[in-house]
């Protein structure tokens, strides 16, 4: 068997398969766990398993330790980190950071929060 980093012996692949295995196992058992009331009440199962993997992308994009070999220099992926790196060590590209197109930006989650309404309700 050809892998994506080379060759996988017969013992890795059937290790995968059954990582495989367990993962689908361990959510169809929260899947049930939460439809059947052992947890928020009101709220799907399946919405609080897709809104897990959505916070934990937007925490892997803001904190990712990575480096990333771009042709300005190695950066890191996540933002956060991103940004006070630039800020304290090369601050001339502290704006090009925070609006990068190559790896994550700042330019999402601003875009998407939006200020508080400022309408008062009328009595």
């Amino acid at each position: 068997m050809l892998g994506m980093y080379g060759a996988v012996g017969a013992l890795n692949g059937g290790l995968i398969v059954a990582q495989l295995v367990a993962a689908s196992v361990a959510v169809i058992f929260l899947d049930d766990l939460l439809d059947k009331g052992y947890g928020l009440h009101g709220a799907s199962a399946i919405s609080l398993l897709a809104a897990t993997n959505t916070c934990e992308k937007v925490v892997w994009q803001a904190f990712s330790p990575l480096t990333v070999d771009t042709g300005r220099g190695p950066e890191f992926e996540g933002i956060a980190l991103a940004a006070i790196h630039h800020a304290v060590l090369r601050p001339a590209m502290f704006a090009a950071t925070l609006l990068r197109r190559h790896l994550p930006n700042c330019w999402p989650p601003a875009s998407s929060s939006s200020p508080p309404s400022s309408s008062k309700a009328s009595a």
